[in-house]
């Protein structure tokens, strides 16, 4: 009797051991904050902003955020040789307002984003020249130069 007890304990108590073990990965992955799906998904490109005609050079147009800072470049396209050009490039601080709003601090022409809707590959927000106090809705994704 003393071999059997002995016998299940040797067979039971690993079993036991092993069932109790609390396995992470199921634990549910957190979904990613506004703030990190803005800053950790690599450049977002204009696809569409209002009152503005965009073509496929337009459309490389790109932010890229790196934690506080953003840079924009900007293209258009050359009108005697219809080439794609760099307008401009230009990197700034940006200040988070709250969760989905934050102001970019360029010291001629600042501008806060409102974010309305965000994925991973689409960002919808409302677009605010503070100098010239005037609201653009504008789209961005993850595709240049393609709508």
């Amino acid at each position: 009797m003393e071999t059997l007890k002995t016998f299940f304990a040797l067979i039971l108590l690993p079993t036991l051991v092993l069932t109790a073990c609390n396995n992470d990965d199921d634990t549910p992955t957190p979904e990613p904050t506004v703030q990190e799906l803005v800053t950790e998904t690599g450049k977002w490109y204009l696809d569409y902003l209002e009152n503005e005609i965009m073509d496929d050079c337009y459309k490389t147009t790109y932010y890229e955020f790196d934690g506080n800072t953003v840079t924009e470049v900007w293209y258009y396209t050359d009108d005697s040789s219809g080439d794609c050009l760099a307008g401009f490039t230009e990197t700034n601080n940006i200040e988070w307002l709250s969760d989905t709003k934050f102001k970019v601090l360029d010291d001629n022409y600042p501008y806060e984003i409102t974010i309305k809707s965000i994925t991973e590959t689409e960002m919808m927000v409302d677009y605010y020249s503070i100098v010239n106090e005037e609201t653009k809705e504008m789209v961005l994704d993850k595709n240049p130069g393609e709508g």
